[in-house]
């Protein structure tokens, strides 16, 4: 086990309009990172349930997007401001130290997020008395009747993280008074992909 090491590089634009009453940033960064340090699974019957290892290479990619705005400015003594933050980060894992392709035990798949779970594609029992009888090219013909044809095909399903994160924070100002207000949501979605 060595130490592990990121390089980022990072491209930042910074923006005001309408005599400051509009502003903004916008931040795009790659960071990539050799000899990973993460904890990998053992067996149970090993009597100890993991350890940490260098595992591999990762790389990490999103942007920032900053809006700042004063719609009123101390008009009659009010004062209104308006923002709004989106934020994306993607990030794939695109080696392992081993050489391989996935680690299954771990949840590891080369090309696909660090942290994503994955499944079996679901094709139900081959029987051949079922009108719908079916089964996949890749078995022989006739096969076994009865065995669930299920681990046949590995799907990945990427993980439930925000793909898209805005904010929306506000502020009102009435003299000394002070109104705050933030909406935070995440967009996500699902995304499949055979390996």
């Amino acid at each position: 086990m060595g130490w592990e090491y990121s390089s980022t590089w990072n491209f930042g634009l910074d923006f005001t309009l309408l005599r400051g009453r509009l502003s903004g940033t916008f931040e795009y960064y790659i960071q990539k990172t050799t000899d990973l340090l993460q904890s990998v699974s053992l067996p149970s019957t090993s009597g100890v349930s993991s350890y940490m290892a260098n595992v591999g290479k990762t790389e990490n990619k999103g942007f920032e997007f900053t809006l700042n705005g004063t719609i009123l400015d101390n008009h009659n003594g009010w004062t209104w401001e308006a923002s709004l933050n989106l934020s994306a980060n993607r990030n794939k894992l695109t080696e392992l130290a081993s050489g391989s392709k996935d680690d299954k035990a771990n949840n590891w798949f080369v090309g696909h997020p660090i942290d994503c779970i994955y499944d079996y594609e679901k094709v139900g029992l081959w029987n051949s008395d079922d009108p719908d009888f079916q089964y996949l090219d890749i078995l022989e013909p006739g096969g076994n009747e009865g065995d669930d044809q299920s681990e046949i095909y590995l799907v990945i399903v990427m993980p439930a993280a925000s793909r898209l994160a805005p904010l929306v924070p506000k502020t009102v100002r009435l003299s000394a008074w002070n109104l705050n207000s933030k909406e935070v949501s995440a967009l996500a979605w699902p995304i499949k992909a055979s390996t």
